[in-house]
């Protein structure tokens, strides 16, 4: 009966242009009846998506170009990681953590929580060796480190990725080569229109992210690069700001806009760069809606997060110093 079909059947009953259904869907569907929307999926969503934007956007416009101080960094990470904190906490609460690794809710916490980590200890390490300036290969270096711990972790701790990546590339090859095909075209279709947007609006300057990406002096850098670009981030990125919001949201529409959100603020929250905010929306809502078109496999959004980040990753190496 239908009172008896959950939330996520009858939303796609209603769609015709999501992937056909497999075995491979039955694994593990998103419940959004864990969350109550009021008050633990708003708690979630003002305390991970909200306060981290609003602290940032509040420090851009009061300290201006002062806003990527690294004093005024510190505190903005400090202050988030304790709002993030407290969220956590309270959602833990109404689903328990065991929930929260069986469904993969855990890879958001574990991907926010250990790269900074990694990277404070790296920091205090080089301080106490007298090291003040990093180069672009000790930075790739604590990127990778940061990224493939919490990777490990979720592949090892939440078998929900591992089991559904192995029955996703094993009985649904032929579907997953057709749907990337067209995913990464969408993506970098929807990339580049944004990119021209944020090149009309900031004619003259690249975001902070560009301008590190192209400052590689060694054939050593560029190894770093594809290994972090290509090979780790996509998969850690995806787990958590695809599948790790959607499986903490309530609704199907609001994780749809939290992960939009998030994954674009991500990129511009660490140096405050909200000049080139615009940029990043682009692909923050391609892979957002390719996961869903998915039917919620994080498979295809990271076989389409690595297949964009190839492209770029070429065009960086073909043509210095172009974005």
């Amino acid at each position: 009966m239908k009172s008896t079909e959950s939330k996520t059947n009858l939303f796609w009953k209603k769609i015709k242009w999501q992937i056909p259904k497999t075995n491979t869907n039955n694994y593990h569907e998103i419940n959004f009846k864990n969350i109550d929307t009021n008050p633990t999926g708003l708690v979630f969503f003002f305390t991970t998506i909200i306060a981290p934007l609003f602290l940032s956007l509040l420090n851009f416009l009061i300290w201006k170009d002062n806003s990527s101080n690294d004093y005024i960094l510190f505190v903005q990470s400090i202050l988030t990681w304790i709002i993030i904190g407290v969220g956590f906490y309270v959602i833990q609460k109404q689903i328990g953590k065991d929930e929260m690794f069986r469904n993969g809710a855990m890879a958001f916490y574990f991907f926010y929580y250990i790269p900074n980590a990694v990277a404070l200890i790296f920091s205090l390490v080089l301080s106490l060796l007298g090291i003040s300036e990093y180069s672009t290969t000790l930075l790739l270096t604590f990127s990778i480190i940061g990224d493939l711990v919490p990777l490990i972790m979720c592949f090892v701790m939440m078998p929900i990725f591992k089991n559904k990546m192995i029955n996703t590339l094993k009985n649904d090859w032929k579907i997953f080569l057709i749907a990337i095909t067209a995913f990464i075209f969408l993506t970098f279709i929807l990339s580049s229109l944004f990119s021209e947007i944020q090149h009309i609006i900031t004619p003259n300057s690249n975001s902070n992210n560009q301008n590190d990406l192209t400052d590689l002096d060694s054939w050593w850098d560029k190894i770093l690069l594809f290994i972090l670009t290509i090979m780790v981030a996509p998969f850690i990125e995806e787990m958590a700001t695809r599948h790790g919001i959607f499986a903490l949201s309530s609704n199907r529409w609001f994780a749809f806009f939290s992960s939009i959100l998030f994954f674009a603020g991500m990129h511009i929250t660490s140096s405050n760069d909200w000049t080139h905010i615009i940029g990043y929306l682009g692909g923050s809502i391609a892979l957002t809606t390719c996961f869903m078109i998915a039917r919620d496999n994080v498979t295809y959004s990271i076989f389409t997060h690595m297949g964009i980040n190839l492209i770029s990753y070429i065009l960086i190496l073909a043509v210095p110093g172009q974005n």
